[in-house]
């Protein structure tokens, strides 16, 4: 695993922007071990595009737009709470490559690294777009989502969760051994 480590100028205000103006949706908790569980959040294309104080919002969008939005806005976040404390926040941030920005709050550092995750979105996202009814002729075929006639690849929710664990496991377990 690749670790470049930034010092507050990493993926991290995507996530501060995210926390204060951007609708996010709670998809799940898991538990980890008696103190910790893993929070896992979604930020959804439509309420973020129809909040014209994000730099998503389109008035009319196309299926262009709705397709660039997708790809590009930020998708998936994830807590580790203990005790009802942060002690871990995970960012899923695409642009090249999927990337994973962690913040340990009680150190301050961020650290960001190429995540071996394949795909243009995910799981998640296809579904809303899905559900929006954006396209009509929208769906899930064989790990591609075919959208505004185009086969795209998605990540899967089951590949992303282990993706994820392995990130918690090794910054709040293997870590620290």
């Amino acid at each position: 695993m690749k670790i470049l480590v930034s010092i507050s100028l990493g993926l991290f205000p995507l996530f501060a922007m995210a926390q204060k103006k951007m609708d996010f949706v709670k998809k799940g908790v898991y538990p980890l071990n008696d103190n910790d569980s893993l929070v896992c959040y979604y930020f959804p294309v439509k309420s973020n595009m129809a909040n014209a104080a994000l730099p998503y919002y389109k008035e009319k969008p196309t299926l262009v737009d709705i397709l660039h939005i997708a790809t590009t806005m930020p998708c998936d976040s994830f807590a580790v709470k203990r005790s009802g404390n942060t002690v871990l926040t995970i960012n899923l941030k695409k642009d090249s490559t999927w990337r994973f920005s962690v913040r340990e709050p009680s150190s301050k550092l961020d650290t960001t690294f190429n995540s071996e995750l394949i795909g243009t979105m995910t799981e998640h996202r296809t579904i809303e777009l899905i559900n929006e009814g954006y396209d009509k002729n929208a769906g899930q075929v064989f790990g591609k989502f075919n959208f505004n006639n185009q086969q795209i690849p998605y990540v899967t929710t089951k590949n992303l969760e282990n993706a994820v664990f392995k990130v918690v496991d090794y910054f709040l377990y293997s870590k620290k051994k």
